[in-house]
């Protein structure tokens, strides 16, 4: 197998036992990548608050569903996220 550009190419270095193989010799597979978020989550609740700080009570903010955000840090507890929105 070889991979070069998105593309994966396979070739048969041997063919398998028996008569009865009809397949092809060398298969590619291509990948097209469309309206990628490389490096970002996707938001899958339907509101997603975002808060100034942990101790803050009121919000003004929030992400929709469907929306991407990156990563940038996490309380220990896993309860607080540092994120980018863009």
């Amino acid at each position: 197998m070889t991979s070069f550009d998105g593309q994966l190419t396979w070739k048969i270095k041997k063919n398998p036992l028996g008569d009865f193989f009809y397949g092809p010799y060398s298969v590619t597979l291509n990948r097209t990548q469309i309206n990628t978020h490389q490096g970002q989550r996707q938001v899958v609740v339907d509101k997603a608050y975002l808060y100034f700080t942990p101790s803050t009570t009121t919000v003004k903010r929030y992400l929709i569903k469907g929306g991407y955000v990156k990563m940038i840090a996490t309380s220990d507890d896993l309860k607080f996220w540092k994120v980018l929105i863009g």
